[in-house]
């Protein structure tokens, strides 16, 4: 979960910032599943502050996330 309410999975590492992947959206903040797009947890604003980022992780079983169907 993303501190903007979105649910993102974890799409590939970032290299430089291990602990700021791309993610794909595939949850909007008021719960709506979509086919997101991919976002890098890596950008900021004009205030060099990060615009997402994790603050928790969660168990897609529990939600009834097929995360294949996002990957195909």
């Amino acid at each position: 979960m993303l501190n903007s309410g979105e649910l993102g999975l974890v799409f590939e590492n970032n290299q430089d910032f291990l602990h700021r992947p791309r993610v794909m959206i595939i949850s909007d903040n008021k719960s709506n599943f979509i086919k997101g797009h991919i976002l890098d947890l890596a950008d900021k604003n004009g205030n060099e502050t990060y615009l997402r980022t994790i603050i928790k992780t969660m168990d897609p079983r529990k939600y009834n996330i097929n995360l294949a169907e996002y990957f195909l």
